[in-house]
């Protein structure tokens, strides 16, 4: 044997994977249930979160390209969440700032029962909304931006455990014969509002390897087709400081605070770079309130999105 040939086979004994090469996944793997549990034993931990975040958006409204936040070099925004017990829809809100002023929300209210997106920046402004029970459903139009798709995009929201209902999460394996990384793929399945059709809403997709704790890297959301509608990328998972509990935790929750949303449709995308979280409650209610937050300048050019589906809920 040659020593090229006794070196390159040292290298493959070794696990050394060349460019073009596939990866060797590991012989075993979690089941559905532990990788659930394990999931959701780290999003229990955490009731609500308040972060400042280092944001850029770019999406297009009435035909007019906007880009903000891309030169940001300190924190520009503020992302808070109160989650709700039973599952969803939870309030949520990402306010970007520009010199002391709110120029961008991005957010859901149990209060007000909406969902929504504005904007307010010196010479244009406006945004859209809808009703939190009609989001998703057939005929209602995509905001440039979703709320609850960013809440499950963080990774702190809970995870159907029983099995055998629906929603529920069903679990694959990427494995080298079918994709270039070796991933666990949760996929959650649910009804679609109105229609009460069932369908993949989204696809979670977990790393898989020895000694390394699974975690979600990328998510994927699906429409009714089956067509994506939003790809986000998960990364540089940190602890979050867990503050007014009875009985805090051993170890603390962790979340990824680099997150980069695309919504291809829409041509939109978010980018975050998220920093001092904490489950402190350094919000109070209101902040969360849809019309009573609104600027004038910008509540005479927002629009529903589901309006047809309000009118015929509330025909006699």
């Amino acid at each position: 044997m040659s020593f090229r040939s006794l070196g390159l086979g040292l290298l493959i004994a070794a696990g050394v994977v060349f460019p073009g090469c596939k990866p060797i996944c590991p012989e075993t793997s979690m089941s559905r249930e532990d990788l659930v549990a394990t999931y959701n034993q780290n999003a229990a931990k955490v009731p609500r979160l308040w972060s400042r975040a280092r944001m850029s958006a770019s999406f297009t409204s009435n035909g007019r390209r906007i880009n903000w936040g891309w030169a940001a070099l300190s924190p520009n925004a503020l992302l808070i969440m109160h989650k709700n017990e039973s599952g969803g829809p939870h309030d949520l809100v990402l306010i970007g700032q520009e010199a002391g002023s709110e120029i961008f929300r991005l957010g859901s209210s149990t209060v007000d029962d909406v969902y929504y997106f504005w904007y307010n920046f010196a010479d244009y402004s406006g945004g859209s909304f809808g009703r939190n029970d009609f989001a998703g459903a057939p005929g209602v139009r995509d905001l440039p931006f979703d709320p609850h798709q960013l809440a499950e995009v963080l990774a702190i929201t809970m995870l159907p455990a029983d099995f055998t209902d629906i929603p529920a999460v069903i679990l694959t394996l990427n494995d080298r014969q079918m994709s270039d990384d070796c991933s666990y793929v949760l996929t959650y399945i649910n009804r679609q509002p109105v229609s009460r059709r069932i369908y993949a809403r989204r696809e979670m997709l977990f790393n898989w390897q020895d000694g390394v704790p699974p975690r979600p890297y990328l998510i994927r959301f699906f429409d009714e087709s089956g067509r994506r509608i939003i790809e986000a990328s998960l990364s540089d998972w940190r602890p979050i400081e867990v503050e007014d509990v009875d009985n805090p935790p051993a170890q603390p929750p962790i979340m990824p605070t680099e997150i980069r949303i695309e919504w291809p449709r829409q041509n939109s995308s978010i980018r975050l770079s998220l920093s001092e979280m904490t489950t402190a409650d350094r919000a109070l209610p209101e902040l969360f309130l849809f019309w009573e937050r609104m600027p004038s300048t910008v509540r005479q050019r927002i629009v529903p999105v589901d309006e047809e589906l309000v009118r015929v809920e509330e025909a006699p």
